[in-house]
């Protein structure tokens, strides 16, 4: 058995684990039913000390659920445990997700990947095997590419998973940085900072039309 083969096994059975534990043991699906900043906070600080590995595991699986996107836990984070440890559990966070939609893309089949990338995927693999760590750290940047669906793509394509998990985290952090000093802003009532993120969120929208309009991603 290849090391890719069991990282996937392993990914898949993780994530299993994790949508059995949140949809039948806890209270999540309730709280999905009208998904929002504060039910999420709610929810994940009902917890207490365990909060954290609570938003890790949703991470894991919103590969597989796709309610929401990925700003939203990275505001959540800033909210409960201030920017730098809220970015700190994102970027970790967002290497788990990343790493487990790479891994469950086979198994959820092209059927379903091509549909939450609107059909976009043998696109995505023709523009990946020009320099697939660039190209993806590129697509990473802007925040107008939805990361979990952008992960399940790469997960059947010829990138190789190190460059893809690099590319990926290297290229959220500064949207991560953004969302979570977004969040702690909130609680220090500073709202001057807000310019901060703001500005940042702002600088990555004019890099996503930049990035559009370039021939690598023709």
């Amino acid at each position: 058995m290849t090391k890719k083969r069991l990282y996937k096994y392993i990914a898949i059975f993780i994530s299993f684990i994790a949508i059995i534990y949140l949809f039948k043991v806890s209270k999540l699906h309730f709280c999905f039913n009208r998904v929002s900043i504060k039910s999420l906070k709610s929810f994940i600080e009902s917890y207490g000390k365990y909060s954290i590995f609570v938003i890790l595991i949703i991470y894991a699986v919103k590969p597989f659920i796709m309610l929401f996107p990925t700003w939203v836990l990275g505001v959540v984070s800033g909210i409960l445990y201030g920017w730098f440890l809220g970015y700190i559990v994102s970027l970790i966070g967002c290497f788990i997700s990343a790493t487990v939609g790479y891994y469950v893309a086979g198994f959820l089949g092209k059927d379903f990947v091509h549909k939450v990338t609107k059909g976009k995927l043998n696109k995505f693999d023709k523009v990946l095997k020009k320099d697939g760590f660039k190209i993806l750290f590129l697509m990473r940047l802007p925040v107008i590419f939805p990361y979990d669906a952008l992960s399940l793509a790469c997960g059947l394509t010829s990138i190789r998973y190190r460059d893809f998990i690099l590319a990926s985290v290297l290229g959220v952090m500064p949207e991560m940085f953004a969302y979570n000093y977004f969040g702690n802003s909130f609680n220090t009532r500073h709202y001057r900072s807000l310019l901060i993120p703001i500005t940042i969120i702002i600088i990555l929208l004019v890099v996503s039309y930049i990035i559009k309009d370039m021939k690598e991603l023709e």
